[in-house]
């Protein structure tokens, strides 16, 4: 990384630290075990970790292809949790919903589907 930064992924009970090369390849090495669920995603730039909102285009897309090798080659594909989202986001995807009920919004992350959607807490 330009930054001399470094990436973790942690997932499927494995730690794998991510070394860019100069020719634009990406070697996964294994650094550990993982006992956690889901999967964690560590970057430093420098010495220290990446501030909050100072990602962008290029980091998410750098993102999305660590998850990609972190799983072996698998692509995440369920629904994206409710807890993933802001407040901000939230009224983002409202917007983008058209005219989508906001149940039906709801349905779309993971486990608010069916009749899960449409309950009260």
């Amino acid at each position: 990384m330009a930054t001399k930064g470094r990436m973790v992924v942690s997932t499927g009970g494995s730690r794998y630290r991510l070394c860019f090369r100069d020719d634009g390849t990406t070697v996964a090495q294994r650094v550990g075990g993982y006992s956690r669920k889901g999967t964690r995603v560590e970057v430093w730039l420098g010495d220290g970790p990446w501030s909050a909102g100072g990602f962008d285009d290029e980091a998410l897309e750098l993102a999305r292809l660590t998850i990609l090798l972190a799983g072996h080659g698998r692509l995440y594909k369920r629904r994206s949790s409710a807890y993933w989202i802001d407040s901000d986001s939230f009224f983002e995807l409202c917007q983008a919903g058209g005219d989508a009920t906001v149940r039906e919004l709801v349905a779309q992350f993971e486990g608010c589907s069916g009749a899960k959607a449409g309950s009260t807490l």
